[in-house]
């Protein structure tokens, strides 16, 4: 698993659980994060570590969808 600067990736019992995590931008998406993002969820079907993701925002800056 690579290290990633924008987000936190960890796989329990096949469950991957993705934090957005730039806490000093209120999780703001950039760039270097879609890539991130891209890169784990493309590898799990290749590594077999997880059936499911979740993605959630670190700290208390959280997630906002528009």
């Amino acid at each position: 698993m690579e290290d990633y600067q924008d987000i936190r990736f960890n796989v329990s019992e096949r469950v991957a659980v993705i934090e957005l995590h730039r806490p000093g931008h209120l999780n703001a998406y950039s760039s270097r994060m879609g890539v991130e993002l891209g890169d784990s969820v493309e590898a799990q079907p290749n590594e077999g570590l997880a059936g499911l993701a979740s993605v959630a925002g670190s700290m208390k800056a959280g997630v906002t969808w528009m």
